[in-house]
């Protein structure tokens, strides 16, 4: 929201704020300043002129050649403005004049014709973005007049507000801030009461709507509006668009309520708030033509629908610079609707944001009687009728605060008196009855304020947060609870560091295409109801998606890395409910041709630094390369897998090498973890030996360490070349061998040799290989 530092001044009585302690007094307030712009004034030298003549330039197609007038006599000027014509009043920089962005004036000679100043548009003026023509101003300007006495220069202050404040969406409401934060005194808002007339004919009763009233007015929009109001609007980021719009943007700014004014001429009365028919169409201000649903609430005459409740008004009935009698509405429709209303139809106005926050119905009358009072000063306007339709008169409440509770709550001593005082600087009326401040009934402009809470905060703003003591509060848990993986965690960490992985954190929302690609079943992910994009629609239920895209988007980098995540995947459960969340662990390598050989390496590592035996077991899956899957075993228990990608999935990701994933569950591996008990190395040396084996091709290395529990063997590799027996694959391994009470000799490492092999012989078939 944007606001000029001035507007809110006038709110105030006999205040000598500074633009500087206004902002000052906002942001203690809580609201967020964005941007505070000081504007600069207009030089004196830049004057109301009068366009006499316009003529085309000879040499030139987009110029012409203007000649305008002042008090001190008559000059000649090129300009390309498209909007320059005889009779209009304009912004007129002479020579030795300089604007705003720091250009200084002085006699030109363009396509051989002389110019003795400048027409300057809004923007050069810095009073708008508009470079579309010229600065047009007023017939009442007088000609010589500087035009910084028609456009003073002002602070305009850009803002946030908290959701859940409409009051801070007008400029009265943070006028009511700024008195609080200073101790100023707010002037009351009370224009001359409207009485109600009979609304049979005029309204349809029982409205879709909280509060509806009308208000039938008399116009005569002979003169556009005042400079005040329209540079207040200007600053705004509103147009100015003619007297009636002007007043009711300004309304809303001011009061925030929300106004629309329909020509009276064009409506065919009665009026009803209603939802739309399914099919029915209307053409709105911006010129679409929208096709309605039952879900949208529609402001209807005998015609059919007029205007969007709360959104846009129509173009049939819309006020031209003709109509002569006005329909103004003030309501209060329901926020929940509005919103939804303008998600669906890609619309959002300053009249929405207001409606979406939920406005009580004792705004309305105040708006209303506020944009009567204003018409009949800028458009001699006459109240003919006022109609309202039945509604529900707003419920009151109360809140009690003890006030022990609230010196526990803010941490520093704070008196009966200064807390009553400075909720009564917010207007809040508040009396103490013995140990509790009391609030009878809550003012309708704060429907935020439900809880005790609500009253300590407001105190506390108003106080200074600076008052707070910075101190740590006395807390005794009930129950101590230790993180027990945590241990475990900085210990895989460590590994994984020191083998050179980086760790990452990724999403936890995926595309249907990064799991499509992977082969997964779209039906077995959990899908958001309302994802911020396509790209996050679905909760993964594995860690390799994400890497994949991290190592997409990371192929410029690096042609070989390691990196790794623990993080939670999602498990669908049945129907209704919540799913399961299990944290994972997941390295992800990529290498020129060996990712997979790195992978199974980090695999035995991770089980060296957990103390946990790990069994990869033979597998298949959609998305690894044929007989190099596998699944993780700890004991019997699968918890995980490990895998080569297949060639596809990279060439698709534009990767050039391998690229393996290892992706464990990591609760079973930590709780299977533990110490390792010290076993002291034995006295005697060992010798090792290399032995070459001839086996079946469907005997791993797993199956072989297995047969030979009790001996301590080293795989060293496989071998599938020629001169095996069909069916059958090499494979060597290194086993050491010794012996608890001397060293071994050759022939006691031969007959150790001998036992190894008699073993493997008997358990996997294995052979020596000559």
């Amino acid at each position: 929201m944007k606001v000029t530092s001035t507007w809110i001044k006038e709110c105030l009585r006999r205040t000598m704020l500074s633009d500087r302690q206004v902002v000052e007094a906002l942001e203690r307030a809580g609201m967020e300043i964005e941007q505070f712009i000081t504007s600069t004034e207009i030089d004196k030298r830049v004057v109301t002129a009068l366009v006499k003549k316009v003529v085309q330039h000879p040499g030139a197609d987009r110029l012409k050649l203007v000649e305008v007038e002042t008090n001190e006599g008559k000059y000649g000027v090129v300009c390309g403005a498209p909007n320059v014509r005889e009779g209009m009043r304009v912004a007129f920089a002479q020579v030795g004049a300089v604007l705003p962005d720091g250009e200084r004036i002085a006699k030109a000679k363009l396509r051989g014709e002389y110019s003795e100043g400048m027409l300057c548009s809004e923007q050069e003026l810095g009073l708008g973005q508009n470079h579309d023509g010229l600065l047009e101003l007023p017939p009442t300007a007088g000609l010589g007049e500087p035009v910084s006495s028609l456009y003073p220069a002002e602070s305009v202050i850009d803002l946030k507000t908290p959701a859940n404040r409409w009051d801070v969406q007008s400029v009265y409401g943070l006028a009511r801030e700024v008195a609080a934060m200073t101790d100023s005194t707010l002037l009351p808002l009370t224009p001359p009461l409207v009485e109600f007339a009979d609304a049979s004919g005029v309204l349809a009763a029982k409205p879709e709507a909280a509060r509806y009233m009308v208000a039938k007015v008399r116009v005569r929009q002979t003169a556009g509006s005042p400079l005040s109001v329209a540079a207040r609007l200007r600053a705004a980021g509103v147009r100015s668009i003619g007297p009636v719009v002007d007043v009711t943007n300004y309304v809303l700014l001011e009061t925030g309520q929300p106004l629309h004014a329909f020509d009276a001429a064009k409506v065919k009365l009665p009026i009803v708030v209603r939802r739309a028919r399914a099919g029915e169409e209307l053409v709105t201000l911006d010129g679409v033509r929208r096709t309605l649903s039952e879900a949208d609430l529609v402001i209807a005459d005998g015609s059919g629908p007029i205007a969007l409740a709360g959104l846009m008004g129509g173009q049939s009935t819309e006020v031209s610079g003709e109509t002569e009698e006005i329909l103004l509405e003030a309501a209060v429709f329901d926020g929940a609707t509005v919103r939804k209303m303008a998600q669906r139809h890609g619309l959002r106005t300053e009249a929405s944001a207001r409606f979406e926050r939920a406005l009580p119905v004792v705004l309305p009358p105040l708006g209303l009687a506020r944009a009567v009072e204003l018409l009949g000063e800028v458009a001699e306007g006459q109240l003919v009728h006022t109609y309202e339709a039945p509604y529900a008169h707003p419920s009151t409440w109360n809140i009690a605060l003890a006030v022990p509770k609230l010196v526990r709550t803010v941490g520093f001593g704070i008196t009966h008196k200064e807390a009553v005082a400075a909720l009564a600087r917010l207007g809040i009326e508040a009396k103490v009855k013995g140990e509790v401040i009391e609030v009878a009934e809550v003012p309708w402009w704060r429907p935020d304020l439900r809880e005790p809470a609500d009253l300590v905060e407001e105190i506390v703003r108003v106080m200074g947060y600076e008052r707070v003591p910075s101190t740590i509060p006395s807390w005794r848990p009930r129950r101590i609870e230790f993180d027990r993986q945590r241990t475990w965690r900085r210990r895989i960490r460590d590994t994984l560091w020191a083998a050179g992985g980086f760790e990452v954190m990724t999403y936890s929302f995926v595309s249907a295409h990064q799991l499509e690609r992977l082969g997964l079943d779209l039906g077995e992910h959990l899908k958001l109801k309302n994802p911020l994009s396509s790209e996050q629609a679905y909760l993964r239920s594995s860690l390799l998606p994400s890497h994949l895209t991290t190592l997409e988007r990371n192929r410029m980098y690096a042609k070989a890395v390691t990196f790794y995540e623990i993080s939670k995947v999602f498990l669908k459960r049945s129907a209704g409910d919540q799913p399961d969340e299990p944290e994972r662990l997941a390295v992800t390598v990529l290498d020129p041709e060996r990712a997979y050989a790195v992978a199974k390496g980090l695999l035995d590592a991770l089980g060296d630094a957990l103390n946990v035996d790990v069994v990869v077991r033979p597998a298949q899956h959609a998305a690894y390369v044929n007989g190099r899957f596998g699944e993780v075993l700890v004991g019997d228990k699968v918890v995980g897998g490990i895998g080569q990608l297949l060639p596809s999935h990279l060439r698709a990701l534009k990767l050039d090498g391998e690229v393996a994933h290892l992706e464990l569950d990591l609760g079973p591996l930590v709780a299977a973890s533990g110490t390792r008990a010290y076993v002291a190395p034995g006295v005697f040396p060992a010798t090792t030996r290399d032995i070459a084996l001839v086996v079946p091709r469907e005997v791993s290395w797993q199956a072989v360490r297995e047969a030979a529990a009790g001996w301590e063997l080293t795989f060293v590799g496989d071998y599938y070349g020629e001169g095996l027996p069909p069916g059958h694959k090499g494979m060597t391994i290194r086993v050491r061998l010794a012996l608890p009470d001397r060293t071994p000799t050759e022939s006691d490492a031969t007959q150790l040799e001998e036992a190894v092999l008699a073993r493997l012989r008997h358990k996997v078939g294995a052979q020596r290989r000559g």
